[in-house]
């Protein structure tokens, strides 16, 4: 019972953690949207630049912290008896 309540919680924990990456996702394609509305309305490439890069950072932590926290899962399981690393 007690390995059901553990894979139960670690598949809790999954399903959070992609909704979380999914909101980011949305967050990082509604700011590319933005940087190419402005691109196309003929902004200044001082102002679209850092959008642009704030776009891609948004990316990248957003990758980062989901297999950060994929793996900080799979340890803490691993910790607990729940499965074996290989």
């Amino acid at each position: 019972m007690q390995s059901l309540r553990l894979f139960g919680e670690f598949v809790l924990h999954i399903c959070i953690a992609s909704v979380l990456f999914i909101l980011m996702l949305l967050v990082g394609a509604t700011i590319h949207l933005f940087v190419s509305w402005m691109t196309t309305m003929g902004a200044p490439q001082h102002i679209t630049y850092p959008a642009g890069f704030l776009e891609y950072l948004v990316f990248a932590l957003d990758f980062i912290c989901f297999v950060v926290f994929c793996l900080g899962l799979h340890v803490a399981a691993a910790y607990c008896g729940f499965c074996r690393l290989a």
